[in-house]
């Protein structure tokens, strides 16, 4: 261990991914109980707060549901009551299933009954939505009124059990559910958490909604590392109150798509000061040396700005830091160099590689793919392929285009396909 950094920052060990995610949680807790875990206008819970409330929703989930159901789905605000509600499903073995209640009708009920959802947990403002699903036919819980407990249930949760279904937009027929792992997601906090050295005294913003598997990064580079997360509700608060939530709430880590970033900057005079702001990590969409520009004009050179790569199969692919003295070649930042245990390959039609500087698709091999889609085999298969000579592991094939420079470092050039 490197022992203690001035942020708190303590090495994730490799070992450390064998386990659930509730009892990475439960050493936090004991660790650092009096500590803020969760703050934002409405509540300031600490760990041991968020450690009671979600015992509280773990028992009530537990008391409807049998063990053969396996998924929780969630309609709540983005706001604290929602983290309790993640870290209750968690702690009651079961898998949560996110339902934005902007989403047309017909869409939910097709999460809904996908997903298996028998039960979904709610809040006081969208309990009425949560009833009309699928004809009135599920139970849903006002998580409002639950009473937290000192109590965590006794329920085994192992490495490989599923965490989440989250359903992208199927841009054609029905979304797909993809899933992943405690495993899995424990081994993607390791690498972002050791990639941006998040401690104790890190407080991250939580700008995406939780349908994003960006909201997974956020929420559990936080609360498995002692730090503190801040929910934003981007939709309700707009840009405009964003600055002012960063300086006033003294966020140190900030993560956002590069297009919520960019906005912001051009909202910004150029007199604003974020002193504790010393990392800000972008992905999920090419990022431009004009950003990079923009990030060195506005943002002091304590600051750093990381370019990720990432996906809902495997979320931390690649990481490029830029500081002010970084100079990028051409109009396109790189997503840079590989994080452990995940190989990239850049392969043309018949499955070659291609030669540095030449453009093929992403295919990313990696022991912590994603198990795959929800009740959807052929799709599976049809993504992920077991690699020759390897036992257990796997390719996905992203149908994203990159190049390499000839240092490593991969190009991100947008999907084969142009489809968003």
């Amino acid at each position: 261990m490197h022992g203690c950094h001035s942020n708190g920052y303590i090495e994730f060990k490799r070992e450390e991914i064998e386990q659930s995610i509730p009892s990475r949680f439960a050493r936090q807790v004991r660790a650092y109980s009096e500590q803020v875990a969760v703050e934002t206008q409405r509540h300031r819970l600490t760990y041991s707060d968020l450690h009671r409330a979600s015992n509280g929703i773990a028992q009530a989930i537990l008391t409807q549901l049998g063990p053969e159901d396996k998924t929780v789905g969630l309609m709540l605000e983005q706001g604290a009551p929602l983290i309790a509600a993640i870290l209750g499903v968690l702690k009651a073995g079961k898998m949560y299933v996110p339902l934005q209640p902007w989403l047309p009708q017909n869409r939910l009920d097709y999460i809904v009954g996908d997903s298996q959802v028998r039960l979904l947990l709610s809040d006081s403002e969208n309990l009425a939505l949560a009833k009309s699903l699928k004809n009135g036919s599920l139970t849903v819980l006002n998580s409002d009124p639950v009473q937290a407990s000192p109590d965590e249930p006794e329920v085994s949760v192992f490495p490989e059990a599923l965490t989440y279904i989250i359903y992208t937009s199927g841009s054609t027929g029905h979304p797909k559910g993809r899933v992943q792992s405690h495993r899995n997601v424990l081994h993607m906090v390791m690498n972002y958490t050791n990639g941006l050295h998040i401690g104790t005294d890190d407080r991250l913003s939580l700008l995406s909604t939780i349908d994003f598997s960006a909201s997974v990064m956020d929420i559990f580079a936080a609360l498995l590392n002692g730090a503190t997360l801040l929910p934003f509700d981007l939709r309700r608060e707009g840009l405009v109150s964003l600055i002012s939530w960063l300086r006033e709430k003294e966020i140190t880590v900030y993560h956002s798509v590069p297009t919520v970033f960019r906005s912001l900057l051009g909202l910004l005079h150029g007199d604003e000061d974020f002193p504790r702001l010393r990392m800000i990590d972008l992905g999920g969409e090419t990022v431009y040396a004009r950003d990079a520009e923009l990030f060195k004009k506005h943002f002091g050179a304590h600051c750093t700005m990381v370019n990720g790569l990432g996906c809902t199969e495997l979320n931390v692919i690649r990481q490029f830091r830029i500081d002010h003295d970084t100079q990028i070649e051409g109009g396109i930042v790189p997503v840079g160099y590989p994080v452990q245990d995940t190989e990239v390959l850049l392969l043309d039609e018949n499955g070659e590689q291609v030669p540095a500087g030449e453009t093929g698709e992403i295919v990313i091999r990696s022991p912590y793919l994603s198990p795959g889609y929800w009740r959807r085999p052929d799709l599976t298969q049809a993504a992920f392929e077991p690699v020759p000579g390897v036992p257990g592991l796997r390719a996905y094939h992203t149908g994203d285009l990159g190049s390499m420079h000839a240092d490593g470092s991969l190009v991100h050039l947008g999907r084969e396909d142009f489809q968003v």
